[in-house]
């Protein structure tokens, strides 16, 4: 996983950043260059918020024949611009699909339907994706 920082210290910068710990300039160290460095031919570098292309990446990685890497990656979201919030709407049936498989901390399952709690929501659109209901949408102002 490539998130660009450091997160279990306090968003540090990672080598793939072009910074010190201190923020001077550093040379740029990219995951799949030290990969192929190592001699792995297969490297495929997937969106996990683009859940279709990271489980096509998945199946084809499991189906080749010698050593693999899949690097995930995408910039820590407390460290970008929050997307517009997602809603969740009356037509939910409270499958659980976006609590128990998918797992975001935003949504909580009530017996009627899921919610989605907006001051915890960035805005990632993953749960739309995942709903097999079409019950989640971007919130509306």
């Amino acid at each position: 996983m490539d998130n660009s920082t450091v997160a279990m210290t306090g968003h540090q910068p990672t080598p793939s950043s072009g910074k010190t710990a201190m923020g001077a300039d550093a040379k740029i160290l990219r995951i799949k260059d030290v990969a192929k460095g190592l001699g792995i031919d297969k490297v495929e570098i997937v969106d996990p918020y683009d859940i279709k292309a990271t489980t096509r990446a998945l199946r084809e990685i499991l189906d080749y024949n010698g050593p693999s890497v899949i690097i995930s990656q995408k910039p820590c979201p407390l460290l970008t611009e929050r997307g517009k919030a997602r809603e969740v709407l009356e037509k939910c049936n409270a499958c659980g699909v976006c609590v128990k498989a998918f797992g975001c901390p935003a949504i909580s399952l009530s017996n009627e339907r899921a919610d989605i709690d907006a001051t915890l929501c960035y805005g990632c659109g993953v749960c739309e994706t995942v709903c097999p209901f079409e019950a989640i949408r971007r919130k509306e102002e």
